[in-house]
């Protein structure tokens, strides 16, 4: 009987253990979110809010992590460590979203599902990626002015980014084209107006803008910029 309950005893104290550790294993986590919260607040820097980032990651809170690297690329807009943290939560997030749209685009390919697509790959960084899924669907909707936008921006970003001659020209050409198929479309006249400034061409840079205006009578935005031109220009907009 003594053995018995020595052995029940033993058990016993193997049970309660084994729940401690599992209750100070779920209390830890929460700790040490907790201090790298506070670093983050009492010393701000692209380390302590990336190391608070990726705490969240380890803990499988994805939104939050995303969240604060967004937060933190707002006051360090140049850290590498924060656009590592928001790249890698935005791709695991979207996977989902990714696989579906590749499905539909293989089963029911639509202008919509191929500017979806190309759009969460343009926003992730992987810009050759959307650019190739643009061009596919360029070849099955060649009257589709949207995968031409993204393209245009796509090359336009890449050209302010490194003064490449080569992408002022293709972005040039792809939203040349967009306006082409919809002389309406907003976007390529505000783009293509910063393109021509970017590279001295005033005039079609103020008929571009003027078109924007006209579109949007009365932005505050298109004004403030051509307002900017005017001071650099004088006259320029009475030419």
């Amino acid at each position: 009987v003594d053995r018995v309950a020595g052995n029940g005893g033993e058990d016993s104290r193997r049970t309660w253990k084994g729940a401690a550790v599992r209750i100070f294993s779920t209390l830890r986590p929460g700790r040490a979110l907790r201090q790298l919260r506070q670093a983050a607040r009492k010393r701000p820097s692209p380390e302590t809010i990336g190391a608070y980032a990726e705490r969240f990651i380890a803990l499988g809170r994805l939104e939050d992590a995303e969240r604060t690297a967004d937060a933190g690329l707002g006051r360090y807009p140049a850290s590498e460590r924060l656009m590592k943290v928001r790249t890698f939560t935005k791709k695991h997030r979207r996977k989902e979203q990714i696989a579906r749209l590749r499905k539909e685009m293989k089963e029911h390919p639509t202008p919509s599902v191929y500017s979806q697509l190309a759009e969460i790959h343009r926003e992730l960084g992987s810009h050759e990626e959307a650019l190739t899924i643009c061009t596919e669907c360029i070849e099955k909707f060649p009257s589709n002015e949207n995968p031409y936008l993204l393209m245009g921006e796509i090359r336009l970003t890449s050209f302010i980014a490194d003064r490449i001659a080569h992408d002022g020209l293709e972005a040039e050409r792809e939203l040349q084209r967009v306006v082409k198929l919809n002389a309406q479309n907003l976007k390529a006249h505000l783009l293509l107006g910063q393109l021509y400034f970017l590279i001295g061409a005033l005039d079609p840079m103020q008929t571009h803008m003027e078109q924007a205006l006209a579109l949007s009578p009365g932005s505050s935005e298109i004004e403030e910029f051509l307002a900017k031109i005017d001071a650099r220009v004088p006259g320029l907009r009475q030419l």
